[in-house]
């Protein structure tokens, strides 16, 4: 009796099983299942899940604490697996593949002894091409082909927790990619640290460079909270416009300059009018006036190709609060004229702003109604008028006011003398 053996195989022509908690049935199921006494191998066992055609092959070795090998083929997924099963211990000893052109490897414990919960202690690492995304996460495939996401991203993670509560989970990760291009930026040299413990969310830092420039990122976010409130500091420096604006839709406009700004923000997921802030933009040897904003302030002011005037310098400070961005100390310097004033930008694109105009160089070739005045009366330095700006940022409205003081003031030179 000690001594009785059992072999044999199991022929299995188009079967169908609907496993428990599995979105689909695997169906037409062919193939041949060697067995013994305790074991059972099968060399090429076809099946189709989902309409896609799959092809495995291995072996399940002791019944009381079985040791299972799993090979699994299709058209856009290899998986080589190897676990160990003790009770409710599940040891993952390997698990390794590529979906599309993406690559896997993960390792470690799943805790099933808890019908509630499944535990997890794995440590893993992950090569994703971007553009797989949309397919794997079918439900987002909207946003994510209007992101535009490009490239290869390397993530090396640890995450210890339930699997059905991502959020209590610990994890760290950390992320890093030679180039990716989101929404047709292009980010370079990409690295990010990222940890999760006690329902918090940490980045401590993401660095990249960006358009001959860098730019350095840190965020917290309380998973635990409802409205999962975030915080997130940007550091940007030195980004060239003019390299910028060739991924944009500015692509054909004279636009340069070196961009820099320090931003911090903070709000609700999802609720774009919770969000507040503040933070400062500097840009240098910057060519502005092609953008909408700007070109009808530029004909406004000169007479000649304002195109080729470069700001020396143009910056602001800004408040991010009740919907709005609101900045006080716009100021936009070049060496015929600087403008300053304060402005309100709505977020729904409403434009309110009132600028100083000062004419800095007597020998600007300025012509027609007010600027033939301002040249004739203002041979040195001197105020302008105070331009009004109104509509929207694509559609933005100007409306002139000279500076009628400044206007008597010259008169009274002119006439009696300085």
């Amino acid at each position: 009796q000690e001594n009785f053996q059992v072999s044999g195989y199991l022929d299995i022509i188009s079967a169908f099983v609907k496993p428990d908690k599995f979105p689909s049935s695997l169906e037409d199921i062919n193939g041949r299942v060697n067995f013994s006494q305790d074991s059972f191998r099968w060399e090429a066992l076809n099946f189709k899940y989902s309409g896609a055609p799959y092809k495995t092959s291995g072996s399940l070795i002791g019944f009381k604490s079985p040791k299972v090998e799993l090979a699994l083929k299709s058209n856009d997924l290899s998986l080589d697996s190897s676990l160990a099963v003790n009770k409710s211990l599940v040891s993952l000893v390997k698990l390794e593949g590529k979906y599309l052109n993406s690559r896997f490897s993960v390792s470690g414990n799943i805790d099933t002894s808890a019908p509630s919960r499944l535990g997890a202690d794995l440590n893993g690492e992950l090569d994703i091409d971007a553009q797989d995304l949309k397919k794997l996460f079918a439900k987002f495939k909207n946003q994510l082909e209007q992101a535009k996401a490009q490239g290869q991203v390397n993530v090396q993670f640890s995450f210890n927790g339930d699997i059905n509560d991502l959020k209590s989970c610990a994890l760290q990760a950390k992320l890093s990619s030679p180039q990716l291009s989101i929404y047709g930026l292009k980010l370079e040299s990409l690295s990010l640290d990222y940890t999760q413990g006690n329902g918090m969310a940490d980045i401590p830092l993401m660095q990249l460079s960006l358009y001959e420039g860098a730019a350095k990122i840190s965020a917290k976010i309380n998973l635990n909270s409802q409205n999962i409130p975030y915080l997130v500091i940007l550091d940007m420096q030195g980004v060239k416009l003019e390299k910028l604006k060739m991924d944009t839709g500015a692509s054909q406009k004279d636009i340069a300059g070196a961009l820099s700004s320090q931003i911090k923000i903070n709000g609700f997921y999802g609720d774009i009018s919770s969000l507040s802030g503040s933070g400062n933009i500097l840009i240098a040897e910057g060519k502005l006036w092609q953008l909408n904003l700007f070109k009808g302030l530029g004909s406004l002011i000169f007479a000649r190709d304002f195109a080729d005037i470069t700001f020396k310098e143009g910056s602001c400070g800004f408040l991010i609060k009740d919907k709005q961005i609101l900045s006080e100390n716009i100021t936009l310097k070049s060496n015929i004229a600087d403008i300053s004033g304060s402005a309100r930008i709505g977020f729904d694109s409403s434009l309110d702003a009132s600028l100083n105009v000062k004419i800095l160089d007597e020998m600007v070739p300025l012509s027609g109604g007010f600027k033939d005045l301002a040249t004739a009366i203002m041979g040195e330095a001197g105020r302008f008028g105070i331009i009004k700006v109104s509509g929207t940022l694509k559609e933005p409205k100007y409306k002139f006011k000279p500076a009628v003081v400044d206007i008597i003031k010259g008169l009274k030179d002119i006439i009696f003398g300085k």
